[in-house]
């Protein structure tokens, strides 16, 4: 079992980005209803965004957790809480000193009573160097404001030379059946090494194996997916076969696909001595947080047969589209 910011984790976190990251946000009352399941559960990881929102609702995110807590005082100390922000409203990063302070007392401020556990700048401005940025956030951590350290999607490269200057609680980065590239590129080699905590996002392949779109044969959605290139026309009938070879998977076994993605996701830790992960899948009903609380591991051959699946398919599109990239894997 991993621990950030003093508390024990895991073994499965809770996303929170799509309670308001939508056009109309989920009701109050439903979301607190979700959030409460998954920490009744031991699931006492909440991942949030100070950027989580509409333009017109600004830290709405925050805002919702504020409201949890206060209105259940009682799971204050049971809960850690990691914030991602210093984003500029063009969603470039801003990770100059001032920026990132300017970005933990924001969120400090909305989330209270709840303090801020983990900050983590959504994303690291390359021209910065990364010594800089964990510095920064080493004297934020002295003065009392955070009491833990990640980053979010760096390279295994970078990781490794901010462990070099300073303790890295976590590392935030896409790890899915979809998203295979954090076992071949050094992070999780890097993270096994240095004892950072990995937190898996989008460890459905953002809803293929969550069975948001079954039997769909092109993305109908307005969130932000559509702009993915996973889920442009050309490619989504592609990836909707691959994800159905992993519904026939779980079907076989009496789970859902998404209880064998945790499963899988969680069998690296097997793979690399020493490394300790936290899915965290976003869910925006007690329902949906139900589905993932199922006792399910592979066994080897299990596993195998997965990888025989991933090795026999085509994953159509990158993970994000230009735009985005540029600011991911530095």
């Amino acid at each position: 079992m991993s621990t950030l910011a003093g508390k024990a984790i895991g073994p499965i976190g809770l996303g929170l980005m799509n309670l308001t990251w939508r056009p109309v946000s989920v009701p109050r009352e439903q979301a607190f209803a979700a959030i409460k399941t998954a920490l009744d559960a031991g699931y006492n990881f909440l991942n949030a965004g100070e950027f989580y929102n509409a333009p017109e609702r600004p830290c709405e995110n925050l805002d919702y957790l504020s409201e949890f807590f206060k209105k259940y005082p009682e799971y204050l100390d049971k809960a850690v809480v990691s914030v991602k922000g210093a984003i500029g409203p063009d969603f470039s990063p801003q990770s100059d000193p001032e920026s990132l302070m300017a970005s933990i007392d924001n969120i400090a401020k909305h989330l209270a009573p709840k303090t801020l556990d983990v900050f983590e700048p959504a994303r690291v401005d390359a021209n910065v160097p990364i010594e800089d940025i964990v510095t920064t956030l080493a004297k934020a951590v002295e003065a009392g404001k955070i009491k833990a350290i990640s980053l979010s999607e760096v390279s295994a490269k970078t990781l490794e030379k901010a462990c070099a200057v300073q303790k890295i609680d976590a590392v935030e980065i896409e790890f899915s059946m979809f998203t295979t590239e954090p076992r071949s590129n050094g992070m999780f080699k890097v993270a096994a090494e240095n004892g950072v905590t990995v937190v898996c996002y989008s460890p459905f392949a953002r809803g293929f194996l969550a069975g948001a779109f079954r039997g769909q044969t092109k993305y109908n959605g307005d969130d932000l997916r559509q702009h993915f290139d996973r889920f442009s026309p050309e490619n989504f009938a592609a990836n909707q076969r691959t994800s159905d070879l992993i519904y026939e998977f779980a079907e076989r076994k009496g789970v859902r696909a998404s209880q064998v993605a945790l499963a899988w996701i969680m069998y690296h830790e097997k793979l690399f001595p020493g490394l300790q992960l936290i899915p965290i899948p976003g869910a925006s009903s007690p329902e949906r947080v139900k589905e993932n609380i199922v006792d399910f591991s592979l066994t080897d051959d299990e596993f195998n047969e997965l990888e025989q699946i991933l090795a026999s398919a085509e994953i159509k599109g990158g993970r994000a589209n230009a735009v985005m990239i540029k600011h991911m894997d530095v």
